[in-house]
């Protein structure tokens, strides 16, 4: 969080979490942090919502396969190639 919030006051927490980038991730854990954070002082608050866009997983090349294959020890080289032919 910014220095500049008063966190006491939600409104100017959501203030600067509306200016701040960052992923949707971190902001959720900012949100889930401060909702804990109010509920301790005894305040409540309206969360802000925010969608959260997830990323698709890294997906190696043929190449790269190949690669790591030729990498390992001989006694992987057959147990990585059977698995390279699995659907």
């Amino acid at each position: 969080m910014n220095k500049d919030a008063n966190l006491a006051d939600p409104e100017t927490v959501k203030e600067i979490m509306a200016k701040q980038t960052g992923s949707g991730n971190r902001r959720r854990n900012v949100i889930i942090a401060y909702t804990q954070f109010l509920k301790h002082i005894g305040l409540t608050w309206e969360q802000p919502r925010y969608t959260i866009t997830r990323k698709l997983p890294f997906m190696p090349t043929e190449q790269e396969i190949d690669d790591l294959i030729v990498g390992t020890p001989n006694h992987y080289l057959l147990f990585f190639n059977c698995l390279k032919k699995l659907p």
